[in-house]
């Protein structure tokens, strides 16, 4: 049986890119308050493994683009080194804000868990699993644990979650342990894409420029969703909507929610 994906959110669905990046660092505390600031009625969201087992919250597998350490008294860029190779008292010394800006100073990486609180039970949250490799079991199971977590303290509004990922063995998987939450398999050149999308096991994420006018017939007849990211220009989304998108993911969800 296929799952619901966000059956209680309007749509189409609207999702703040790791947050609001436009106007704070991504995937930080500061960018999904900001989300939650403004109204911005979903979120997505990156995750990777710690060496220590900790579930947070990052897009690159390094932490070389947006970390930064202080050295002789100023800020140099963090050393190209993988989250996964590091503790979670490791990572706390690098600071995740300053290379947005030096009003975003103090920024660390953020726990799954503690984002998830921050956000509540009324925004819902695509969690991405970053995972490129077959070792997808304990960063799979750790998500779902959290997900528990999370979801005894805050039991409102329990099918707000989706697990996405481009890894379709994670997907798979997720969905093997978790009867509950609904998956997405995020366009990619694996083989075993086509497959996956004809089980039923999620919907279509993909980037607009891949998009042909027939998806509107996909969508209708077939009752899929499809799922574009990143648009960040208003004028381009309402063409996305009208030609049968369901969900826009965006740097600037602050924009596109004019027009929704």
């Amino acid at each position: 049986m296929i799952k619901e994906i966000l059956p209680n959110a309007k749509r189409p669905l609207l999702f703040g890119h790791r947050g609001v990046p436009s106007l704070a660092p991504e995937n930080t505390m500061a960018s999904f308050e900001k989300a939650v600031e403004l109204g911005i009625p979903g979120v997505e969201l990156d995750v990777h493994l710690t060496k220590t087992g900790e579930l947070v919250v990052v897009h690159d597998s390094s932490i070389k683009r947006t970390g930064r350490i202080y050295e002789n008294g100023r800020p140099i860029e963090a050393p190209d080194l993988k989250v996964e190779d590091l503790s979670w008292e490791e990572l706390q010394k690098y600071d995740f804000g300053l290379w947005f800006s030096k009003e975003y100073e103090g920024e660390r990486l953020p726990l799954l868990y503690d984002v998830l609180k921050l956000l509540g039970s009324d925004i819902y949250v695509d969690i991405e699993i970053k995972i490129d490799n077959l070792k997808y079991n304990d960063v799979v199971e750790k998500i779902y644990q959290v997900l528990q977590d999370i979801l005894k303290i805050l039991p409102e509004n329990p099918h707000r979650f989706l697990v996405s990922s481009f890894n379709p063995f994670a997907i798979r998987y997720f969905s093997k342990i978790c009867s509950d939450i609904p998956t997405a398999l995020i366009y990619d050149k694996h083989p075993n894409t086509p497959f996956f999308l004809k089980k039923g096991r999620g919907l279509l994420f993909c980037k607009p420029d891949i998009l042909k006018s027939s998806y509107k017939c996909f969508t209708k007849k077939k009752n899929k969703e499809v799922w574009c990211w990143t648009v960040d220009d208003k004028e381009n989304a309402a063409e996305l909507i009208k030609n049968g998108v369901s969900g826009i993911t965006s740097n600037r969800p602050q924009d596109i929610r004019e027009i929704l």
